[in-house]
């Protein structure tokens, strides 16, 4: 995680609010400052933040992080959580590709199973990614962006689109990169809305 500094102190506080007694708990941080002219610093507002030309990004708490899968999820996705997941552009590279397999999406409600939902449709949690189009051979351009037509915004049971479709690859030419990440407080376990939420591969994709 990348938290933008200034200059005065930083307090990290950490709350472990289990009722378990019979579990032991303990914490290891590690804090590194990074130079306002380093390269590898994030951009400003970015909580994570990539660079390379392809790779995976989860939600917080997702068992596949760990195990470096990109799976389903065996737990559900925290709640209360907005952040940014930022990509360096890398030279030469002019569009991102975001995919994933059908068991690694499910994020907000969607009471259709291995469907996706889009724009407006999409309330409480999902991801917001600028310029969403479907990256189909042929049908991928910069000028013919599906924004207006699906928004910025995609939750449901699958990673696709249209709905009702098994297309499984996005892509966007806006830039910068970067992925927003959505989740309300009203998260419950015995809720229709309580996802495991995602794990996508991310490419870069190269000039043409």
């Amino acid at each position: 995680m990348f938290i933008d500094a200034d200059s005065d102190c930083h307090t990290v506080t950490a709350m472990l609010g289990s009722t378990d007694t019979t579990t032991s708990r303990e914490l290891s941080v590690k804090i590194t400052q990074i130079e306002c002219t380093n390269v590898l610093r994030a951009p400003s507002g970015c909580l994570q933040y990539f660079t390379g030309t392809t790779g995976n990004i989860y939600n917080f708490g997702n068992s596949q992080a760990s195990a470096g899968g990109t799976a389903a999820s065996t737990t559900n996705h925290l709640s209360s959580q907005q952040y940014n997941i930022c990509f360096r552009r890398e030279e030469g590279y002019c569009s991102m590709e975001y995919s994933a397999v059908t068991t690694a999406f499910a994020v907000g409600v969607n009471a259709i199973a291995g469907q996706s939902l889009f724009g407006d449709s999409c309330t409480g949690d999902y991801l917001r990614i600028p310029g969403l189009q479907d990256a189909t051979p042929g049908t991928a351009t910069a000028t013919t962006d599906l924004v207006t037509a699906i928004g910025d915004r995609i939750c449901g049971r699958l990673w696709a689109y249209p709905a009702g479709t098994t297309q499984a690859t996005l892509i966007t030419f806006a830039k910068p990169f970067v992925v927003g990440v959505n989740f309300d407080s009203t998260d419950d376990a015995s809720a229709n809305d309580a996802q495991v939420g995602f794990a996508i591969t991310y490419t870069q994709k190269a000039c043409s």
